[in-house]
């Protein structure tokens, strides 16, 4: 019998390892800029860290969405 290739199980059809992998960009990405700025931040700096870091996860998080699966 022949069997049909399917993709892998679960994701990102199920947007799970999206979510994940966005939340890990939005932390490490914040993380960075938290690392790299030598004085406490002020309020426009957080501001431009929580965007830089939402556009970064919502980046990784849609390209990893949108990648299919290989066929097994």
């Amino acid at each position: 019998m022949a069997t049909t290739p399917s993709p892998a199980p679960g994701v990102p059809q199920t947007g799970t390892k999206a979510y994940v992998a966005a939340g890990v960009a939005f932390f490490v990405c914040f993380a960075g800029i938290w690392v790299v700025d030598a004085d406490p931040f002020t309020t426009k700096e957080l501001v431009a860290a929580i965007v830089a870091a939402l556009l970064a996860s919502g980046a990784t998080g849609g390209a990893t969405f949108w990648t299919s699966n290989k066929a097994t």
